[in-house]
């Protein structure tokens, strides 16, 4: 989800960055602004450093005239012709560092600053307070103490037979040959294993809640793994057939996501790959910066030349760098 902050103000009273940067540690944060950008031109993500670590906002202006505005926004706009968007995502500290320079850019401007997720307006020095109450929340939410996970599933061996309930496509149904009977589900490509009535259920997950999942089976000559929630482990064919069903399944995609580490070279190279569909090769690029894939910088850095990836390349690279 994007969060965005806009402040609207006059371009006569835009401040140069260094003055901007100044400001900002004058108000006692703890916020180090980029002072190399033009404040008119530039569109991206802006790096800053907050409170010592690596963070920042996708920063972007435009004329309030071009901009997509309701009536309201349009009538607080009033007077001031350029619009400031300060665009971030899940990250905590990226949201802090967008609140504070555009609350600091506001209050310094006379510009009116414009949370949009709230759809609130202030102007002044109330956009200073206002910043210092929401990074002090922010922290707070930060430093607080997270309860304690709950233990993780429990690898036990069994030797269950069990018949072949249903056999789809990516889904096997299983029912146990005893007294009650027991049913799992299992996910994998079917098409691998043979076409046998029976199998071996050779091991389970047992978990603090719920019924236990299937480990492990056996069936003819072949024998597949599972993860606690009943999906293959990824391993040589099954990368494959994920990023084979990358563009019309969304279970691949997490699938991919889930592999981690086995699922870079490929991923990499299907990335590469010209003759791949192109919004899958995008949606490749966002999993390898999702998993901060350093094995894969060097390809992603090469395609944020292109024309068509730039824009999500260079994203994965800049992410792949912060988690660094």
């Amino acid at each position: 989800m994007s969060i965005v902050n806009a402040v609207f103000v006059k371009k006569s009273k835009l401040p140069t960055p260094a003055a901007w940067a100044a400001e900002i540690r004058a108000q006692g944060f703890e916020l180090e602004l980029p002072t190399d950008f033009d404040r008119e031109t530039f569109s991206g993500f802006l790096p800053c450093q907050y409170r010592g670590a690596r963070a920042g906002f996708e920063y972007s202006s435009e004329l309030v005239a071009d901009a997509e505005l309701d009536e309201d926004a349009r009538k607080r706009a009033k007077g001031r012709e350029v619009m400031v968007s300060f665009v971030t995502h899940s990250d905590a500290d990226g949201l802090a560092t967008a609140i504070i320079a555009s609350a600091v850019l506001a209050a310094m401007a006379d510009g009116v600053h414009w949370d949009q997720e709230a759809n609130e307006f202030q102007q002044g020095a109330r956009c200073v307070a206002w910043a210092k109450e929401l990074e002090a929340s922010l922290r707070a939410d930060r430093e607080r103490p997270k309860p304690a996970p709950p233990p993780g599933p429990k690898p036990v061996d069994v030797q269950l037979r069990a018949r072949v309930a249903f056999r789809g496509a990516n889904l096997l149904m299983l029912e146990t040959v005893e007294t009650p009977p027991r049913r799992f589900t299992v996910r994998l490509p079917t098409a691998e294993l043979p076409a046998a009535d029976e199998v071996a259920v050779t091991a389970l997950w047992e978990h603090a809640a719920g019924a236990p999942t299937v480990r492990s089976l056996a069936v003819g000559g072949a024998a597949r793994s599972f993860d606690e929630k009943g999906v293959a482990s990824v391993g040589g064919p099954d990368v494959a057939h994920l990023l084979a069903a990358l563009g019309t399944s969304e279970a691949a995609m997490h699938g991919l996501m889930r592999a981690g580490e086995a699922a870079v070279p490929a991923l990499t190279a299907f990335a590469a790959d010209a003759r791949a569909p192109l919004e899958n090769r995008r949606v490749a690029i966002v999993i390898l910066g999702q998993l901060r894939a350093k094995a894969a910088l060097a390809q992603l850095e090469a395609l944020a030349a292109d024309a068509a990836l730039g824009a999500f390349a260079s994203r994965a690279v800049e992410l792949i760098r912060r988690g660094a």
